[in-house]
Parts: C-alpha cells; sequence; structure tokens
C-alpha cells in the first residue's frame, strides 16, 4: 500500500487520477492528513508530501515519525524528508548558485537584495502562481510587499523572482514531469502567449505533435534526475521552462494533482494523457511496499513535541 501524507486541506491531489485514471491493478493508496496522523500505522510505502506548507512544529514532528518508520525495519520504503528535501526558495537559490538557473530568487525580508528587474512577487509556500504581474521598480514591488502583508502573509514567505524570459516567437512552454522513486515521468508540455501558465490556451496539431514527442522522448532526464536529487525530492512535479537549450526550473511541488478527470481534457490531448496515465501507474507499481504479514509500527511524537515546547530533549 501507498500512503500519501498531505495537509487536510490539500488531500485532494491523487482523488481524481485514483476515480478516472489508476484501475483495478493500481496499488492500494491511502490518504493520510499530518493533523490527524494515526499513532499506529500498517508497514508499506509512505509519501511525505505537501512539505512547503508545513509549519516548523509540524515539520519537526513529521520528522520523527520518519525516522520512527525508519527504523521499524522490512517492509517500509519512504519517500520525500520533511526536513532534508528543499524548499521553493531553497531550491531556487542552489539552482542559481551551481548554474542551472539564469535568475534569482529573494526573501522579501533580504535587505541587501539588489534584484534584477522585471520582477514577480509569489509567495514561496503556495502553488497558485505569481501574485503580480511583472513590477518595473522597487516601488511597485513594496506597494506588492504591502498588499500581501496586509492579507496576513507572512514577510519570510514573500518571494521576489526575477523574471525569465523563455518566449519562443512569442510563444512560452511549459513542461512538467514527474519523480516517482528511482522513475522520470514526463507529464505535459502546455502552450502558451502568456508568461505564467495554468492551463494550455494554444493548442493545434503541431503542439499536440510536440507534446507527444517530449513524452516520448523524456529529453531532459538526465537533467531533471540532477535537479530532484539536488532538491532531495523523491516524489513530485517538476514545472520548468528551456532558454537557450537549457533547462530553467520553477519550482518543484511535492503535492502535484497528478490528474483531473477524464472528461475535462480536450480530445486532442487525450492520447497523451492516456499516455502517461499508464506511465505513472507502473512509476507507482514500482515503489509500492506490502508488509501486511508484519506488525504494525507505534509511533511515540510526545517526546519530539516537548523538546518542541522546550520542555526537554533537542529539537
Amino acid at each position: 500500500m501507498i500512503h500519501f501524507l498531505t495537509t487536510a486541506r490539500h488531500s485532494y491531489t491523487v482523488g481524481e487520477y485514483l476515480k478516472s485514471w489508476a484501475g483495478r491493478a493500481h496499488p492500494l493508496v491511502k490518504m493520510l492528513a499530518y493533523e490527524t496522523l494515526p499513532s499506529i500505522l500498517p508497514r508499506g510505502t509512505y509519501i511525505f508530501s505537501d512539505l512547503e506548507r508545513l509549519s516548523a512544529a509540524q515539520a519537526a514532528l513529521a520528522e520523527e515519525a520518519w525516522n520512527q518508520l525508519a527504523a521499524a525495519g522490512d517492509g517500509i520504503r519512504l519517500l520525500n524528508h520533511p526536513v532534508k528535501a528543499a524548499t521553493r526558495r531553497t531550491l531556487l537559490q542552489r539552482l542559481h548558485d551551481d548554474g542551472t538557473n539564469t535568475f534569482r530568487a529573494y526573501v522579501a525580508t533580504d535587505a541587501a537584495a539588489r534584484p534584477r528587474f522585471p520582477v514577480f512577487v509569489r509567495q514561496a509556500a503556495e502553488h497558485e502562481g505569481s501574485f503580480t504581474g511583472l513590477l518595473r521598480d522597487r516601488d511597485e514591488v513594496d506597494q506588492a510587499v504591502v498588499r500581501l502583508l496586509l492579507s496576513g502573509v507572512a514577510a519570510d514567505d514573500i518571494l521576489i523572482v526575477e523574471f525569465c524570459d523563455t518566449a519562443q516567437d512569442g510563444v512560452y512552454r511549459k513542461y512538467s514531469a514527474f519523480r516517482v522513486g528511482d522513475r522520470i515521468v514526463p507529464r505535459h508540455l502546455m502552450f502558451s502567449r502568456k508568461w505564467i501558465i495554468k492551463i494550455p490556451d494554444l493548442i493545434d496539431p503541431a503542439k499536440v505533435e510536440e507534446e507527444r514527442d517530449y513524452l516520448e522522448r523524456n529529453p531532459h532526464e538526465r537533467e531533471l534526475r540532477r535537479v530532484f536529487d539536488v532538491a532531495q525530492i523523491d516524489y513530485g512535479r517538476i514545472d520548468y521552462g528551456v532558454l537557450d537549450g537549457r533547462i530553467q526550473v520553477w519550482e518543484i511541488n511535492s503535492n502535484p494533482v497528478v490528474m483531473i478527470s477524464r472528461e475535462r481534457y480536450g480530445r486532442q490531448r487525450m492520447p497523451a494523457q492516456e499516455a502517461f496515465a499508464e506511465q505513472i501507474r507502473q512509476a507507482f507499481a514500482a515503489i509500492d511496499s506490502t508488509g501486511a504479514a508484519q506488525p504494525m509500527v507505534t509511533l511515540d511524537l510526545a517526546p519530539r513535541a516537548r523538546a518542541i515546547l522546550g520542555r526537554g530533549g533537542t529539537v
């Protein structure tokens, strides 16, 4: 069985895939919320997701759950260490430092930041995309930051990101691929004349063929595997563009929507969705771990909680 750990509000990401695409032979999947994590767990595969949304205390307790599951022996496989996996902010910094990304991202609290304009402003821990359009100077950035602060966003959750223009002939391409354990599975290639791409708004036979070719060839597999390794993320979806032949990584989502329901895909793109569904089924089957004949694992998170509260021990 595969257990997905998510925040309670974001447990929907796998549901439509399981309902519409998985099929009867698919490994059993159970969703678990960090907020209501049971103290007794069966053996199997555990995917720790939604990591960027966890508070410091939640991440520390999730790490303790990981450690106790890891120490329980056979029949357990763990993906995405809750503390070692890189957040968006950390990952973007690493990828700029190692030369992968040409653009930089700064926390709004970094007084020494000297971004290259234009930039956009977004939340570090969410996946709704940019909070702003492209901003041309510091005054526009300051106004956007004020609006976010007034809306209740914490200062250290506000990112200022340099714009990286990957358009070719006025068309932006958003590439996405999953990592599931050891496998890199290309997800989709979307086209738009808008630099923020949430849905494909340019679809024609040539673009459908280009997406098909991307899914079949998996042309960036080696680079993507290296980026996932840099991020120390075993499960998630990477979103990226290509500039002058080099990938430019926007983010890795540790709790991505796998697929939506069949009826929401257009006819032209359906063959690509069928191909991805088969590849992701195989990838999930490859990480499945069963330990039904072995004893359950009992978690004791109270000592770690006492440490967090300053009542002894270490966090």
